[in-house]
């Protein structure tokens, strides 16, 4: 079996084309064939849903977060660095206040779990967060259908409310810390089933 065509869409001249070949358009080269073993291995970085979500409650935050809207700050997947240990990547992070974050923790994080994240999200990076002083934590799980979310009280990240986008409360409107203005319905937040 042949491996597939990859066309080569380096077109610098320094690269020991001239000019006239590189008016043919791009080179095509041969991929080596994986063995099988190996093609096996291959998965997604992440399940479709999960980055549905992502986009979906970045898309959502967004508009609140709009320069000139509110004194918010929202980045999707940044880097938090922390004293002590690995940094952490939230799916999407926001930091109250005029300026840019800095260095300081974020104020709110959203997490979307998948089946292969869930304990890391819920208990370690949890944990985590509230070390940290983030004032709130979402929880997204598209599987589920659920979102969870969490506030810090005298005894951490507590919970303060939980809902799902089944039954009669499908299309409820929820007001959910920090962001109750927004008008989110859990089913928003989700893709379709």
């Amino acid at each position: 079996m042949s491996s597939p065509e990859i066309p080569d869409f380096s077109l610098g001249l320094g690269r020991g084309r001239s000019r006239r070949e590189e008016d043919r358009g791009p080179r095509v080269s041969r991929a080596p064939r994986l063995p099988a073993a190996v093609e096996t291995l291959v998965t997604p970085a992440e399940a479709p849903e999960a980055g549905f979500c992502r986009a979906r409650l970045a898309a959502v935050l967004g508009v609140l977060c709009a320069p000139g809207e509110a004194d918010w700050w929202l980045a999707v997947q940044p880097l938090v660095a922390v004293s002590s240990g690995p940094p952490l990547r939230p799916d999407l992070a926001a930091w109250r206040g005029p300026g840019p974050p800095g260095s300081r923790a974020p104020d709110w994080v959203g997490d979307i779990v998948e089946s292969s994240t869930a304990a890391e999200v819920r208990v370690h990076r949890r944990a985590r967060y509230q070390r940290l002083g983030v004032g709130w934590s979402w929880i997204l799980d598209p599987v589920g259908r659920v979102l969870e979310a969490y506030r810090q009280g005298p005894h951490g990240l507590e919970l303060t409310g939980a809902w799902s986008d089944a039954g009669p409360v499908r299309d409820e409107v929820l007001s959910v810390e920090p962001f109750e203005g927004l008008g989110l319905t859990v089913a928003s937040l989700l893709p379709p089933r």
